[in-house]
């Protein structure tokens, strides 16, 4: 996830995410329920969520 500036040029930070998805993601929500979700080039939305370690 690239977390871009309001400028819209520079970079604020990445946060890489182990999902073992190796398709593109289109487009990323914030859920009501604090999980991410995820659209895909095939139209597939994923929920993404925390687990502890």
């Amino acid at each position: 996830v690239v977390d871009i500036a309001k400028d819209g040029k520079s970079i604020k930070s990445v946060i890489h995410m182990p999902t073992g998805l190796t398709k593109r993601f289109r487009g990323l929500r914030l859920g009501p329920d604090g999980a991410l979700y995820a659209a895909v080039d095939e139209g597939e939305i994923y929920k993404i969520t925390a687990t502890a370690k």
